[in-house]
């Protein structure tokens, strides 16, 4: 039985930010394929749809919206690779950084298979790990409250203890 690795046809590097990200396509020899394009993420869905297909293979970095991102873009591309941002500097030390060779350099190191991709939790370790973030956090607020009125307790002498 022969096992075949499917390669992608394209390679896409996905530079993100708070309200839109920057795609930039190139093949295996590095031939720019998707031009630099904006997408806004109010229309990223018909982005998606219009343009991305199961040969694709794609790129981003972890930020804040990384595993929604994730999840959108695997339904629509043959695979999607997450990078350590502290990993990528480490290659990528280019003195004029623009969003645009930012996805240039993540859809180029693609090509070559010079990514390192992080583990992706599945969706409900995910979840746990929000819950458990979230007790933290509270946890803290609450010390943090239960600090500061023993402090003015202590600071006007209303405590006895």
């Amino acid at each position: 039985m022969s096992t075949q690795k499917i390669i992608p046809k394209r390679y896409i590097g996905l530079d993100v930010h708070k309200y839109y990200l920057i795609a930039l396509g190139v093949d295996a020899d590095l031939h720019v394929v998707l031009p630099a394009q904006r997408v806004e993420f109010s229309r990223l869905e018909a982005w998606m749809k219009k343009t991305l297909n199961q040969q694709d293979a794609i790129a981003l970095e972890m930020t804040t919206n990384t595993w929604g991102l994730y999840d959108e873009f695997s339904a629509h591309v043959m695979s999607v690779t997450v990078v350590h941002p502290p990993h990528l500097a480490l290659i990528t030390r280019s003195q004029v950084m623009t969003d645009k060779i930012a996805a240039s350099i993540l859809a180029r190191l693609l090509a070559k298979d010079l990514l390192v991709g992080i583990w992706v939790p599945p969706v409900e370790v995910r979840e746990l790990r929000a819950l458990v973030a979230q007790r933290s956090k509270l946890t803290r607020l609450s010390t943090q409250a239960k600090n500061r009125l023993h402090a003015i307790l202590q600071r006007h002498h209303l405590c006895t203890t």
